[in-house]
């Protein structure tokens, strides 16, 4: 399959595998290493052009794993990629794929959902955090958020980074349930927030490219 197959070829790739992974009760939130070993019919290979490239099915695979019925959360998630391919005693093209990952990372699908703050940037709940947990995940996520920004803002405090979760909600998928902080706050009881998303996210981006053009000049 290539990304110039047809496109009845590459659902029903995308359904098969699918299926697959929806046995899995859980998705990867952390980085990731991809190993994929195309396993190829030798005569297919050197006497066809029926087996594919590696480069033509590559980045339909990857599409094919991400989101929240899948295995990853999103594709930049991947670190590095090897890819190979060898020949073998086989009947039809065979494709094998390993992912390396930090196993205390990983989100039970059952109920999860991801939290919205001004800016755009989300972080994960999950979906057995509910009621007063939900109101302290939900507090020290706006904390860190809040302060991470605030030190960038500081001088010689260096560029820090959110990590471990944190994601940007145009990485998220329509598959995954995103939920405003202002809406939870809501519906786990605590005040909703006043502040305009937009102002908010202006200012802090203005104060902290200030400081970076204040340390090139």
């Amino acid at each position: 399959m290539s990304l110039q197959a047809k496109k009845t070829a590459r659902a029903a790739f995308d359904a098969a595998l699918a299926a697959k992974l929806a046995a899995f009760d859980f998705v990867i939130d952390s980085q990731v290493t991809l190993s994929v070993r195309q396993w190829a019919v030798p005569r297919r290979r050197w006497e066809s052009d029926v087996e594919p490239d590696l480069d033509n099915w590559l980045k339909p695979l990857i599409d094919s794993f991400v989101g929240a019925d899948r295995l990853l959360v999103d594709d930049s998630l991947i670190r590095s990629v090897e890819v190979s391919w060898g020949e073998g005693s086989v009947s039809q093209s065979v494709l094998q794929v390993r992912l390396d990952f930090d196993t205390d990372h990983r989100l039970m699908k059952n109920g999860l959902r991801y939290i919205q703050f001004p800016g755009g940037l989300c972080f994960p709940l999950p979906g057995d955090v509910t009621g007063e947990a939900a109101a302290i995940w939900l507090n020290v996520a706006e904390s860190t958020l809040d302060t991470v920004r605030s030190l960038n803002a500081v001088a010689d405090s260096g560029w820090l980074l959110l990590t471990n979760g944190w994601i940007h909600r145009a990485r998220l998928g329509q598959s995954f349930t995103v939920v405003s902080a202002a809406d939870l706050k809501v519906e786990v009881g605590l005040p909703r927030m006043h502040q305009n998303p937009d102002q908010s996210q202006s200012s802090w981006s203005a104060s902290a490219e200030g400081q970076r053009l204040r340390r090139t000049s």
